[in-house]
């Protein structure tokens, strides 16, 4: 019996670590997200690019409604052609983020 338990823990250890890893990744990608929309909105060398990409991650938003926001803020600056690159930037920042993570 402690040796099923043992194995059950060992698996929750794995599957906790996977979301973890998860969890990074997807934060990791909407920072990344969050700095190309930044310098796409307030050009290259503003402070507010980390400010910005910082509040995406924080606000806890995550998948299409991240994909909205983003949208949202780049054709309210008058960016409509950059907001149709945001699932594609994302994927790209995803993939980028996972190969680190591997």
């Amino acid at each position: 019996m402690k040796q099923f338990q043992a194995r059950a823990r060992a698996e929750e250890a794995v599957y906790a670590n996977k979301q973890t890893s998860e969890f990074l990744i997807q934060a990791r990608g909407l920072r990344q997200l969050g700095e190309w929309a930044a310098k796409e909105l307030m050009g290259e060398n503003t402070p507010g690019v980390a400010i910005y990409a910082e509040a995406l991650v924080r606000s806890g938003i995550a998948g299409s409604d991240a994909f909205k926001v983003v949208e949202d803020d780049l054709r309210l600056a008058g960016h409509a052609e950059s907001s149709a690159q945001v699932p594609t930037r994302f994927q790209e920042y995803l993939e980028q983020a996972r190969n680190l993570n591997a």
